[in-house]
This record gives C-alpha cells, sequence and structure tokens, in this order.
C-alpha cells in the first residue's frame, strides 16, 4: 500500500498509489526470494512492510518508516543487476514524490477572495490573495 493511503485516511486513492503499491511488492518480494547484499540482516529492510500504529480511537496509521525508507538511498544491491536497476529507478522515482516540500495552505473564508469561475487566472498576486500559507 501506498504511503499517502497508509498515513491518510481521507486521502483520495490514485493511479499513483496502484504504481507505489506494485514498487512495494516488487521490492519486498526481491528482499525475501532473491540475492542481495543484505541476505544475512534483512530484519530492517523489512520492518517498513508490517509497521502499524492502532490509536485510542481505534484509527490504524502505517507508512512512516516505509517513507523514510523512501526518501533515503537504496541501500541494498540486488541481484541480477537487472532486477537491480529496475527498483533503483522506480526508489528514484518514488523518491521524487516524497520529496516535494508539504506546505499547510488555507484558503480564506468569504465569497469577496474567490474569483468567478470566469475570473481565474495565472497571476501569482492573485493566488496571494487567495491563500495563506501556514
Amino acid at each position: 500500500m501506498s504511503v499517502a493511503l497508509l498515513q491518510n485516511d481521507r486521502y483520495v486513492h490514485e493511479i499513483l498509489d496502484d504504481q507505489e503499491s506494485a514498487f512495494h511488492v516488487l521490492t519486498w518480494s526481491a528482499l525475501c526470494y532473491t540475492a542481495h547484499s543484505s541476505r544475512d540482516d534483512m530484519g530492517p529492510h523489512l520492518k517498513p512492510y508490517d509497521e502499524m500504529d492502532v490509536y485510542r480511537n481505534g484509527n490504524v496509521k502505517g507508512g512512516f518508516r516505509k517513507e523514510l525508507m523512501i526518501r533515503k538511498p537504496l541501500e541494498v544491491t540486488f541481484y541480477p543487476p537487472a532486477l537491480h536497476n529496475l527498483i533503483e529507478d522506480l526508489h528514484i522515482w518514488f523518491e521524487e514524490r516524497y520529496r516535494v516540500v508539504k506546505h499547510n495552505v488555507r484558503f480564506l473564508q468569504g465569497p469577496k477572495n474567490f474569483p468567478n469561475a470566469n475570473d481565474v487566472t495565472n497571476d501569482a498576486a492573485q493566488h496571494n490573495e487567495l491563500c495563506e500559507v501556514m
């Protein structure tokens, strides 16, 4: 499951989440069933796939170790090299997804602050009037 879906139960499922899930299945399978440089110490590499936090209100969240795993460079060399290159390329691609700085943007309330559909422009000044970055 994608990090975004694990961390936010109100997140809307996108095709990118399915692609990321396939990446995690591929990586987990490669860790378990193929030759790689960390064959003797797989625990730290498999731990992100089992992470889950259950809160008192019954909410279940996870994905924090998965996100950390994606954000740092690949620490395992897989064999054959073609498999390693595929996993490394996908890792870099998904790393970019979580590299984006998360801004808390709050839209101002009130009809005067929101343009009509006909008035929308790409003007940065108008954007700054509509949003406050917290």
